[in-house]
């Protein structure tokens, strides 16, 4: 079973994220296998906290890909993932935090997207596309900035 995951690590959201974090997953959900058969789980880290209070950020959120089957538990919940690609994205705090619709969050999200990209295809992930993984998500986050209004 192929899964994707979109995560806050925030203590601010704006009411868009939750929304907009669910349309990602079921649109990518479905996809993950597409770009070949060694991810089964992808998990984006949408990180917002302000860049003045978090220094340190940069060294602890490197992209990663953990071969094989783990059992993970948190928040009194435990999950199964199995080959998984893990990223973190890191927008503008303010941007997010002001963005007033999904489409302005999707812009925000776009440089952050960006900025993580080299890093992600520099994993080397055997048979897995990531650069067009990279390219799909860059391409939903577009069409969505593109709206003006809601992605639904």
């Amino acid at each position: 079973m192929n899964f994707f995951g979109f995560f806050l690590v925030t203590e601010q959201a704006t009411s868009h994220v939750v929304p907009f974090a669910n349309t990602l997953e079921d649109a990518f959900s479905r996809k993950v296998g597409s770009y070949g058969n060694g991810v089964k789980t992808i998990t984006v880290k949408l990180q917002l906290t302000d860049t003045v209070v978090d220094k340190r950020w940069q060294r602890r959120n490197k992209p990663k890909y953990l071969a094989g089957v783990r059992e993970i538990k948190g928040h009194g919940l435990t999950a199964r993932i199995e080959d998984a690609l893990e990223f973190t994205v890191r927008p503008e705090f303010e941007s997010v935090v002001n963005a007033s619709s999904e489409a302005e969050l999707a812009k925000a999200l776009l440089p952050a997207l960006k900025e993580v990209e080299p890093s992600v295809v520099d994993l080397k992930v055997p048979d897995f596309d990531s650069r067009k993984f990279l390219q799909d998500l860059a391409t939903f986050l577009e069409t969505a900035a593109s709206r003006g209004a809601s992605v639904h």
